[in-house]
């Protein structure tokens, strides 16, 4: 008998998982073991420029991402293409690619990943505020201006914090 809510990673997570084109999504994925492989600032500024690059991305609008030393967090809107498809294809290419940079021979990133789509401007808000604040709650640094792994397209706006702030940032293309 399934039991509610079924328990992290079952199938049963992922029959309901719908893909609506556009609609932002908060993805987190996670090292194997939850290793703390971008703890060093070499190999994590390595996977930033990945990340940051918008190839990395097929299928998806990138809206922010961030690179926690053992997870990232991304927000995103895919296109035509399913979730799972999207985030199946970043996890590779980045694993492939860091993998042969720094010759590791075992998986880089834990099968699977968790999302949660945004259901209202205010959800995105807080999606966007939690995942920007998650280096500061780690105590990895006093401010994120401080943490050199993330990147958010409102980021060059004037006033782009305190807007979040007020609940006001933009959530369209």
């Amino acid at each position: 008998m399934l039991s509610y809510p079924p328990g992290p990673g079952t199938s049963a997570l992922r029959r309901g998982r719908f893909s609506e084109p556009q609609r932002p999504c908060f993805v987190t994925w996670v090292t194997t073991n939850r290793e703390r492989v971008f703890a060093d600032f070499e190999p994590g500024c390595w996977m930033a420029r990945l990340l940051d690059d918008v190839a990395c991305w097929p299928g998806a609008t990138v809206d922010a991402w961030i690179l926690m030393p053992d997870h990232v967090h991304a927000l995103i809107r895919p296109d035509e293409r399913p979730l799972s498809d999207v985030i199946g294809r970043v996890k590779g290419r980045t694993a492939f690619e860091f993998n042969c940079r720094f010759g590791r021979k075992r998986p880089l990133w834990q099968r699977g990943f968790h999302d949660r789509a945004a259901r209202a401007h205010l959800n995105l808000v807080d999606a966007l505020r939690y995942m920007l604040q998650n280096p500061v709650r780690a105590g990895l640094v006093q401010e994120l201006g401080e943490y050199p792994f993330w990147n958010c397209r409102w980021a060059d706006a004037p006033g782009w914090l305190d807007s979040l702030d007020r609940g006001m940032l933009g959530a369209g293309p």
